[in-house]
């Protein structure tokens, strides 16, 4: 094991507490920095929906190309950069129709939607569906 005199064990404690002072107030500033930059835009460019609730973003250029990967480069202040999210929500959306037809939800996924015309059973286990 390893023997140190009360002067190293009170060197080494100072050392990780002075780094532990320095890194805690690093995160604090990095923190105050974010809320003032917050603060500083329009509210109708403030993200309303939650950080949690972003299920995916994509940042377009000015003239309307998505990037191929969002990044601090492509700080869209600066660039005058579109970001587009998706998120989800607690709405519930109902079934819908068309041309007479209802929605067959257990289908349905986030782009498509599907309308069932028929179904016909093709044998004990196969369904044939329009």
């Amino acid at each position: 094991m390893f023997y140190f005199s009360s002067q190293s064990k009170l060197t080494i404690i100072s050392f990780l507490l002075f780094t532990a002072v320095v890194l805690s107030s690093f995160a604090i500033y990095q923190e105050y920095e974010k809320q003032a930059e917050i603060a500083g835009l329009s509210e109708g460019l403030k993200l309303k929906a939650p950080e949690e609730n972003i299920v995916q973003y994509t940042e377009y250029d000015s003239n309307g190309r998505p990037l191929a990967s969002p990044s601090a480069e492509n700080n869209s202040t600066t660039q005058n950069n579109i970001i587009q999210y998706i998120y989800r929500t607690n709405k519930v959306v109902p079934q819908e129709t068309y041309k007479g037809l209802e929605e067959d939800i257990a289908q349905r996924t986030p782009n498509a939607q599907i309308f069932l015309k028929s179904a016909k059973q093709v044998s004990a286990d196969k369904i044939e569906k329009t």
